[in-house]
């Protein structure tokens, strides 16, 4: 991620080998939400484990804890990840519903603790945007929506997309394999 000026503000390759620690710009904090995924850190790469059929929600903090990161008017913000799934059942996926969902946030200052649950009251009053793709293995639908939180009572930020109302959306999605990395 990338300041206004075109600072980098963190650009986490996981070069250190874990994910807890926050040192600017190298290193942000990655939290998940169930203590039922697995994590293996290695230099250059993290992987999550999911290790049963609940959703999990992994969290990427980029600045201290009532530090904020302010946009001026005009400012950009720009966020990529390169991901990849391994072991998913096709059958499972067929149908494109929107099923995979990123956000960028403002935590108000309050985290949560690692395994602190997607339900969570550090979650109520966090507002911000969403981008909800779906994941199918047959393609078709909307390939994206874009959304505003404007439900802040939810202390699950995902759990339904009902928190959120769409500002956009568009395209039509490829069929998603199981396989093949993803950049977003």
């Amino acid at each position: 991620m990338t300041s206004a000026n075109g600072v980098i503000v963190a650009n986490d390759t996981f070069a250190d080998g874990e994910r807890l620690s926050l040192a600017l710009p190298d290193s942000a904090t990655w939290l998940k939400a169930q203590s039922s995924t697995a994590v293996t850190v290695a230099p250059g790469s993290a992987r999550f484990t999911w290790n049963t059929t609940s959703a999990d929600m992994i969290a990427g903090y980029f600045s201290l804890a009532g530090s904020p990161v302010t946009l001026g008017v005009g400012d950009a913000l720009t966020l990529s990840t390169t991901f990849a799934f391994t072991g998913l059942n096709p059958a499972g996926i067929a149908a494109p519903v929107p099923q995979l969902r990123f956000g960028v946030l403002d935590s108000k200052g309050s985290r949560p603790a690692d395994n602190g649950a997607t339900a969570n009251a550090a979650y109520v009053g966090d507002t911000g945007y969403g981008l909800f793709t779906p994941f199918s293995t047959i393609g078709g639908g909307t390939a994206f929506t874009l959304n505003r939180r404007t439900t802040i009572t939810s202390n699950n930020i995902f759990n339904t997309g009902a928190d959120f109302t769409t500002i956009a959306s568009g395209g039509a999605p490829p069929a998603s394999s199981p396989t093949t990395p993803t950049t977003s």
